[in-house]
Parts: C-alpha cells; structure tokens; sequence
C-alpha cells in the first residue's frame, strides 16, 4: 500500500527550560510507515506512540524540582498538540481511496 509521502516521520517537540534558564527545543522521531492508518487499531498504536515520544521528548524531572515535575505534564500535552494535525492529515490520507493517494 503507498504511503503518503508528505509524512515520512512525525516529530514531537519540547520546549524545556533547564537550570540555567535556557530553552532547549528536543525532538524526537515517531515513525509510522508500518501502520496502516486507515485501521482504528493503527491508530491507536500510532497515538500511543506520539504520546511515548512526547514523554520522551518532555523529559522526566527531578522528584525535588516542583516546578519541572507540575511543568513536564503540560509539556507533554503540548508536544502532543504540535503534531496533532500531521497525525490527523495521515490518518485522512490513508482513509482515501487508494486512486486518490
């Protein structure tokens, strides 16, 4: 089955504020061409693993660093929402009939 090839890897990014007050932007890859997007399973392995990378990418903190430990579940919120709409333009691509890809 062709794969729609704008989408070749999503990656997760994280704005994460170190010690020293400097934003580090990280990235990490989520493949997905052995995912047939047109399957809710599929789906499903792909949002878990965007949500693994985002994990990843967000970093865990230090148990004696509250502000890091409250940050880190919106940084992964926000890693998720940035490729949000490259997830969901895959997935609408794979749903089309294969003449159209």
């Amino acid at each position: 089955m062709p794969r729609f090839p704008l989408i070749v890897a999503m990656a997760t990014n994280c704005l994460c504020v170190p010690a020293d007050g400097e934003t580090v932007t990280r990235s990490v890859v989520v493949r997905h061409a052995d995912l047939d997007l047109a399957q809710a399973r599929d789906i499903a392995r792909l949002d878990a693993r965007i949500a693994r990378a985002a994990d990843e990418a967000c970093g865990t903190p230090s148990p004696t660093d509250l502000s890091a430990t409250n940050a880190q579940p919106r940084c992964v919120r926000g890693a998720i929402a940035v490729v949000r709409a490259r997830r969901d333009q895959a997935v609408a691509v794979a749903r089309q009939p294969s003449a159209a890809r």
